[in-house]
């Protein structure tokens, strides 16, 4: 049985998806790992991709399903995990190095708790200043925020860094009714933090982030957020956003429309 099983849901980036899982290969023979890839209804030549890298990285597994989303995929991936310990990560994060050694080790001492890791932009994307704006410490992964949190609020479970031990998930799944990338995570965070889990922050476990975001690419993604938050408050009614937090997406919606005109 492997220590840890890596989940990566992937939708129509096939050249990222090969870079990221080749950059897998080696720690899945040092830690015993099992890579999870669920294609979730690419367009493009995703499923080629995987199956020629079936022969190249030892214990892939992959599945194609109808695009649903990546709470979907990653459903479907939990079902085909066999380890003790999930890793939840993306398509386009690479992996830092002993990235699957820290992880399992920081489960060693305590299985009720999850462990999020660091996100850096690849420095191969050439990071703009709009992007190191929105992360590691700006409103996309807020790590300053993070660290100075009285309590690991749910908004911090980042799945492209994030492990739990499979038996604290227990009949816990994503959301389906998300079918962005955006608060479905969160929202499994929350019903978690209720059950008594714990996040603990690990900044030496690091994945970098190889996009590279535009303004247009990002009011997208903030579009794509409004939605997800609008679900995560229509299921949890007590999660509400403040009036101040609207007022904060409306001046960050605003400031990124503004760098548009630049590009």
């Amino acid at each position: 049985m492997p220590h840890i099983s890596v989940i990566i849901p992937t939708r129509n980036r096939s050249d990222i998806l090969r870079r990221t899982l080749t950059g897998y290969a080696n720690q899945v023979d040092e830690v015993d790992a099992q890579l999870v890839v669920i294609n979730d209804g690419s367009t493009d030549d995703t499923q080629n991709v995987l199956e020629q890298l079936m022969g190249t990285i030892p214990r892939l597994e992959w599945r194609s399903t109808e695009h649903m989303g990546p709470a979907h995929a990653r459903n479907i991936g939990l079902e085909i995990a066999k380890a003790s310990i999930i890793f939840f990560t993306g398509d386009d994060m690479s992996p830092g190095c002993d990235l699957l050694t820290g992880h399992i080790a920081a489960h060693e001492k305590n299985d009720t708790v999850a462990i999020v890791g660091r996100i850096e932009w690849d420095p191969v994307c050439n990071p703009t200043k709009l992007m190191k704006l929105m992360a590691p410490n700006g409103p996309l992964f807020n790590y300053h925020k993070l660290v100075h949190a009285k309590e690991r609020f749910h908004r911090f479970f980042y799945t492209a860094n994030l492990s739990i031990n499979t038996s604290v998930l227990d009949d816990i799944r994503f959301d389906e009714r998300f079918h962005g990338a955006a608060f479905e995570d969160a929202e499994l965070g929350y019903r978690l933090i209720r059950r008594g889990i714990t996040l603990r922050y690990k900044p030496d476990l690091c994945v970098y982030h190889h996009h590279h975001l535009t303004a247009r690419d990002l009011r997208r993604r903030l579009d794509t957020m409004t939605t997800g938050q609008r679900i995560l408050e229509s299921i949890h009614p007590e999660l509400r956003a403040t009036p101040c937090s609207r007022t904060k997406d409306f001046l960050l919606k605003s400031m990124i429309s503004f760098f548009s005109f630049f590009e």
